[in-house]
């Protein structure tokens, strides 16, 4: 599963406060900056522990968050109906 509308607003946030990968992987607790990468390219969520550290490295918007969320897994929820019904759309 992707979370790229997750991830991207996760970046954008980082880019727009000025900080690194690596600063905010120090601020969250002290991870490879790795972590912030995969966050950021949709490969994972961070892990429930990290959001409250990113919400204040990040000044994270909790409305936007859930709503990056929704798209994200109703991206998946989409993907998955499709392939178990054998539909190309869902109309």
């Amino acid at each position: 599963m992707s979370f790229n509308a997750t991830g991207e607003y996760l970046k954008h946030r980082r880019n727009e406060l000025g900080l690194t990968q690596q600063e905010v992987s120090l601020e969250v607790g002290d991870l490879h900056s790795q972590f912030v990468s995969n966050w950021e390219r949709g490969l994972c969520l961070p892990p429930e522990w990290a959001w409250p550290k990113l919400n204040k490295v990040l000044k994270l918007h909790p409305l936007l968050i859930r709503s990056h969320l929704r798209t994200d897994y109703a991206e998946k929820a989409d993907e998955y109906v499709k392939r178990v019904l054998k539909v190309k759309t869902l109309k």
